[in-house]
């Protein structure tokens, strides 16, 4: 009979609680842990210059530059070496390229492996390529065949015309492309991306050059192009074509500070398109972006802005009109103006929200704004009728006690969407209903409840208890003033002395920021996602 630790899946759930360190001598000392151990470790991010420090002495000394430590080989390789090396190679997925001095040689061991093996690196997967200046002229990509991510992080353009020319014919796998880089792109490097037939995501952390809207938009089967931080789009006159972006469904725009830089679309661009991201950009240019989209992309689900200058509530109000072109089809709005500048008074939510009610798909509302915000027992009760889908509710906001929902106004919301699950809401307990005979959702698991005094801890606990029997996280999204926290902290210790029903709390489906399974390049360090 075998031991637990000759369970594959046990072994690796221990690996991958263990640093580098910790992997590499565990593998070097348990054989039942060698297998699993070198996988995981071979896993995450590796620097090329640290696996070839790895290898036998015999082919290195190490020298020292101004600033790095660096190996160095000491002659060239020869046949009975190639096995001995291969050995490192043939396990790595995620490999990054990093900056080398010129008597480093770590290029020229690839250039003399190109020669002797049909393909070294044959796992790698997802590449980071963090300078290129003393790249070959012509680099080899043998070990390009599984490729399905790269990494630009260089402003060496004509070398990354080099790279990518090359990847075009050896890379037939490559899937995701990111460039970061202080200096705009030629149109010779974007008129390479159409040729790779299976690029789905593209992210740009550089200027833009002209023509590259129209370039990439031949791409087929591009599902999600990334601009955040590229800056500010400033270029006027940027019209997208008819049969633009076909599969595109996802799209985070760069800032647009100026009405007059909104692209314009003609009606059969974005047919596919259901994300839309927009940062630091005027109410009125988030505004004229969605008229621009409702000529072309029916199909959205998501929209996201972060909204900056001076912001009012008509602003608002007449952004959410716009977004009842999508009434059908939106599931998701997520407005952040916290940064901006608030201009009036009134920012009551059924003045400014009011237009938002026709969504009747929403599932998602979170809004982060004004100061002076207010909502009454009408508005819960109204979010209530229209919004029956609704499972995450957030609205993030300072508003006055006098300002707030009732206790009644949540119940009779939570009562109507039977699918809530989050909600931060600005509520009032100055007085707490009775105890009810049988709960008003079963699904709600976090409530916050803004800068909310309570009086009576115990008489509120018992009641979330009764109303909401899942709940598992209350409090101030805000600091109370005291004595209200300690009142607050009393009511947390209550509930998490309650039993929960044992047939459905372990069911509840996670709430994600997210809107898909997307690459997540910054996550690489530990995990491999392809």
């Amino acid at each position: 009979m075998g031991t637990p630790l000759h369970i594959r899946e046990i072994s690796y759930l221990i690996c991958e609680n263990l640093d580098r360190a910790s992997l590499a001598r565990l593998a070097r000392t348990a054989s039942a842990f060698k297998q699993p151990a070198l996988d995981v470790l071979y896993c995450q991010k590796i620097d090329i210059n640290v696996l070839i420090r790895c290898f036998p002495h015999s082919l290195l000394t190490m020298q020292q530059p101004v600033h790095h430590v660096f190996p160095v080989l000491l002659r060239d390789l020869e046949d009975e070496d190639v096995p001995r090396i291969m050995v490192y190679f043939e396990r790595i997925k995620n490999l990054s390229l990093s900056e080398c001095d010129d008597r480093s040689s770590w290029k020229i061991l690839l250039e003399q492996l190109a020669l002797k093996v049909p393909c070294f690196f044959p796992t790698v997967r997802n590449l980071w390529i963090n300078t290129i200046a003393s790249f070959p002229s012509d680099p080899s990509l043998n070990f390009a065949a599984e490729l399905r991510a790269v990494s630009f992080d260089s402003s060496m353009n004509e070398v990354i015309e080099k790279w990518l020319t090359v990847m075009v014919n050896r890379c037939p796998k490559l899937r995701r492309i990111r460039f970061n880089s202080r200096s705009s792109l030629p149109c010779e490097v974007w008129s390479l991306f159409p040729l790779f037939e299976n690029l789905v995501e593209v992210v740009v952390r550089c200027p833009l050059s002209d023509g590259l809207f129209e370039i990439l938009g031949t791409c087929l089967v591009l599902d999600s192009l990334d601009f955040t931080g590229v800056g500010i789009l400033n270029s006027r006159g940027i019209h997208i074509p008819s049969s633009s972006f076909p599969s595109l469904h996802r799209l985070m725009l760069p800032s647009i500070h100026s009405p007059q830089a909104v692209p314009s679309f003609a009606a059969g661009a974005f047919p596919q398109l259901q994300s839309i991201t927009a940062s630091e950009i005027p109410p009125i240019v988030a505004e004229q972006l969605l008229q621009a989209f409702s000529i072309c992309a029916a199909q959205l689900v998501s929209f996201t802005a972060d909204l900056a200058a001076f912001s009012t509530p008509d602003h608002f109000r007449s952004l959410f009109s716009q977004l009842n072109h999508w009434s059908r089809t939106l599931e998701k709005v997520h407005i952040s103006a916290e940064d901006g500048d608030f201009i009036g008074d009134t920012w009551h939510f059924g003045h400014v929200c009011v237009p938002l009610l026709p969504l009747n798909r929403l599932k998602r509302l979170i809004l982060w704004i004004g100061p002076g915000f207010s909502m009454s027992d009408q508005d819960t009760s109204e979010i209530g009728k229209h919004w029956k889908n609704l499972y995450e509710f957030r609205i993030l906001l300072s508003c006055t006690s006098e300002a707030r929902s009732s206790f009644q106004g949540l119940v009779e919301m939570a009562s109507e969407c039977v699918d809530l699950t989050i909600a931060v809401i600005p509520i009032s307990y100055e007085q707490v209903p009775p105890l009810p005979k049988a709960a008003y959702n079963n699904n709600l698991r976090e409530l916050s409840v803004g800068r909310a005094p309570i009086e009576d801890a115990v008489a509120v606990a018992d009641f979330l208890k009764a109303a909401f029997p899942y709940l598992k996280t209350i409090g101030p999204d805000t600091v109370v003033p005291a004595p209200y926290d300690q009142r607050w902290h009393r009511v947390k210790e209550l509930l998490a002395d309650q039993r929960f029903p044992q047939n459905e709390i372990d069911e509840a489906s996670d709430i994600s920021d997210s809107d898909g399974e997307w690459f997540d390049w910054d996550g690489l360090e530990n995990s491999d996602f392809e």
